[in-house]
């Protein structure tokens, strides 16, 4: 069964290369299934003798931070310099013994003022965008913003809704721009209002979400937040473009894990819903957020990587636009967009 790591790059990512002492490396292993209990006094006795191994040689210096939830092994390392090849070693021995996990998850959290693992850091070569969608508008979107509201109000609008509406036009308008336009700044790529979540577990516990690295692609420009769209008659591209999607997911999420592509007739894999706005045609799709899931012994994830690496990779490889407006709800929603101008491109 082939792995995934996350990120892409391993060990090897920019970030995670060099850990300074106020930071602690984080590993998960994900296994595809839960352990038998024969399995799991393995991995357990594996990871003991990895432990003792590691204490002796660096002479007691070591701490952990170790948890096994029956799916997945949490492993930290505190007081270490260089922690990288004490975690390929347990990976080794891990594989040795026969164990096959689907997945390994790297992290770097801060460390607080009592030693305990606190936020992940993100990776800082990723531009997160504006603050919010009203900084991304000029004086020439609220201009067209009002033209438009113009040619369409009617007699008996009611003023103060007018003004409310302009303002959240000229938003879309400003945040459909700037992710097209690579000289405006960029739109939020996460929710301005914060992405952090908690879980309650069927026993009454709590966890609280890993909000670890997502995919760095410098010619991608993703947008969190959605503008009104139309439907459109569906076209061959439309198939083309909706198998391109699942073939990159298949890809990207570990074996087993691939959420579905849902469309608005409830139909799972079938073609994406058929979308256009400002003059441009797209593509609109929704994922479960449940299916999106993966508990770990002291957190939890969402597949939020594995969601957009994929989409990066369908963009590419689709010839679409390098544009994804995403929105995590109840489902996750998603829209794609054909390459080439539009009308409120300018």
């Amino acid at each position: 069964m082939r792995s995934h790591t996350i990120p892409r790059e391993g060990l090897a990512h920019p970030i995670l290369e060099s850990i300074p002492e106020d930071r602690v490396l984080d590993m998960v292993l994900g296994f595809a299934e839960p352990l038998t209990p024969q399995a799991a006094e393995m991995l357990q006795a594996t990871v003991n003798q990895w432990a003792e191994d590691l204490q002796r040689a660096s002479e007691g210096q070591t701490q952990f931070r170790i948890g096994f939830n029956g799916q997945a092994l949490s492993v930290a390392l505190f007081g270490v310099e260089r922690p990288h090849p004490h975690l390929d070693a347990l990976v080794q021995a891990v594989t040795k013994a026969g164990l096959a996990f689907a997945e390994i998850v790297y992290g770097l959290q801060e460390v607080d003022a009592d030693g305990d693992p606190g936020s992940f850091v993100e990776d800082p070569r990723i531009d997160l965008g504006s603050d919010s969608f009203g900084e991304l508008v000029t004086p020439q979107d609220r201009a067209d913003a009002v033209t438009v509201k113009a040619a369409s109000a009617s007699s008996d609008d009611d003023d103060e809704d007018d003004e409310d509406d302009e303002d959240n036009d000229a938003k879309m308008l400003a945040f459909w721009r700037a992710s097209f336009d690579a000289t405006r700044p960029a739109p939020p790529f996460l929710d301005p209002q914060g992405m952090f979540s908690v879980l309650t577990l069927n026993d009454g516990g709590m966890v609280t979400e890993r909000r670890s690295l997502l995919p760095y692609a410098p010619k991608l420009r993703v947008g969190y937040g959605l503008v009104n769209v139309d439907d459109r008659p569906a076209e061959d591209r439309d198939r083309q473009v909706s198998d391109g999607i699942r073939r990159a997911f298949e890809g990207s999420f570990p074996a087993g894990a691939r959420p579905p592509l849902l469309n608005a007739a409830g139909e799972e894999d079938g073609t994406c819903d058929c979308i256009s706005a400002y003059g441009r045609r797209g593509w609109r799709f929704a994922v479960d957020r449940e299916a999106m899931l993966a508990l770990y012994p002291f957190d939890f994830r969402y597949r939020e990587y594995e969601l957009l690496a994929g989409l990066a990779d369908a963009i590419a490889a689709l010839g679409l636009a390098p544009v994804i407006h995403w929105d995590r709800g109840g489902v996750y929603l998603i829209n794609l967009w054909e390459a080439g101008s539009d009308a409120a491109a300018a």
